[in-house]
């Protein structure tokens, strides 16, 4: 699918060498270049009647990147649509939303409408469709990749390139991107890209996967590719499973909890009965299961294992969809005394217990969870040998680690934690 807008004049920029004049619409400050000698760039209105250029450039970096309109997209939508006051708090209520990449603001009913998965754009009037973000901090000028890691994925051609992030962060291959002047189009690289890195090159804007505005950064990427730490590093299957069934992964036979219980045990038929009233319930991090007298005894604390021959006890979901391999956050206040286990999960039970824990870190080596707390996320380390981190939030409810790390960001601010001890 190819979509090329209709670009209305925003800004000029005249070249004395050529005595010639260029004209860009919307999204032009992400291609912005200071101190260019022989070159003079203005807005669109006249200055004796308000004209601005620096305003018109902080205004277009909010919601410049915005272009297709009367188009809406046929990608799958998030949720229901939400009356807003206008496109800007569309961007906002996309950019607040797991998996979001773009969104559909109507005008004339202002109903916003998120959008997950890649653009697939088709005319409705009165529709606007835009990118999660304008914000372009993150791109670089000047920049592209060679043939090697380029992904087979269709483009889209645009005149903005925060289109083509958008798309690549809807491509889970997709590392970085190059978005080019002269075909209006997009490229995709993946794995090993940077190996092919190509500077000065004209027309050419590169960007990360991760939008800037969720901490994305070419050339970390970049770094991170190199070594080999770009592969993907979600946590498929849970170390140490006690059972090849991923539903039963993380259960412990012969092992109890004296955590303390949520209400009197009570008798259910089987083992997948007990887990599933956890799940139901709330407050319910672990449960224990006696294969004797079929008692079902939820848990509410961070789980205190006691040997039981008779009893069998399991975190709250053996899902692991929201775990990351080699990441650590080493220097991070611990909020919690640490937990010996064998199995991840558990870490994430005990978390979830404690309002006060926002991630944890299961090393390998100690078999043992450490609970990190506000201003975590500044001490992050990718590449961390043998170890598995996760949010609070278990996964089947919407946990996502990096969800975790952004909103713990915006929180901390300039202040900065530094009460606790250090693992």
């Amino acid at each position: 699918m190819k979509f090329l807008a209709h670009v209305v004049c925003v800004v000029f920029t005249w070249r004395e060498s050529e005595k010639k004049c260029y004209f860009r619409g919307n999204g032009f400050s992400m291609s912005k270049i200071d101190d260019v000698r022989g070159v003079i760039s203005g807005p669109r209105q006249f200055c004796d009647e308000g004209g601005d250029l620096r305003q018109l450039a902080e205004e277009d970096q909010t919601k410049g990147c915005v272009h297709a309109v009367n188009q809406d997209s046929k990608a799958e939508t998030i949720g229901d649509p939400k009356t807003v006051d206008d496109m800007a708090s569309c961007m906002r209520h996309c950019q607040g939303q797991k998996d979001c990449t773009h969104f559909v603001y109507s005008g004339t009913s202002k109903l916003c409408t998120l959008k997950k998965g890649r653009m697939e754009l088709e005319e409705r009037e009165d529709a606007v469709t835009g990118p999660r973000s304008c914000d372009a901090s993150c791109f670089a000028s000047g920049v592209e990749y060679g043939e090697g890691g380029l992904l087979d994925v269709s483009t889209m051609s645009t005149t903005v390139p925060a289109d083509c992030q958008a798309l690549c962060a809807a491509e889970p291959r997709c590392r970085a991107f190059t978005w080019k002047t002269q075909t209006k189009s997009c490229e995709f690289y993946g794995q090993g890209f940077s190996k092919n890195k190509k500077v000065g090159v004209a027309g050419a804007v590169s960007g990360p996967q991760e939008f800037c505005d969720k901490g994305g950064d070419l050339y970390r990427t970049e770094e991170q590719d190199a070594a080999g730490l770009l592969e993907d590093a979600v946590v498929d299957e849970l170390p140490n499973a006690t059972y090849p069934s991923s539903v039963h992964a993380c259960i412990h036979p012969g092992i109890g909890s004296a955590a303390p219980d949520i209400a009197e045990p009570r008798k259910v038929e089987d083992f997948d009965s007990c887990a599933k009233s956890c799940r139901d319930t709330q407050g319910c991090v672990h449960y224990t299961f006696n294969e004797e007298t079929f008692l079902c005894a939820l848990k509410s604390g961070r789980p205190v294992f006691t040997t039981s021959s008779r009893e069998q006890t399991g975190s709250r979901s053996c899902d692991t969809s929201c775990f990351v391999l080699q990441v650590d956050y080493w220097g991070a206040p611990d909020v919690l005394p640490s937990l010996k286990t064998t199995a991840a999960t558990d870490c994430q039970a005990a978390c979830a217990a404690d309002a006060a824990c926002k991630a944890f870190v299961w090393r390998e080596g100690p078999s043992e969870c450490f609970f990190k707390g506000s201003g975590f996320s500044q001490h992050k380390s990718i590449g961390a040998k043998g170890t598995v981190a996760g949010p609070a939030v278990f996964c089947d409810l919407g946990g996502n680690l990096r969800e975790a790390e952004d909103a713990d960001g915006h929180a901390r601010g300039d202040s900065h934690e530094s009460e606790g001890e250090t693992n």
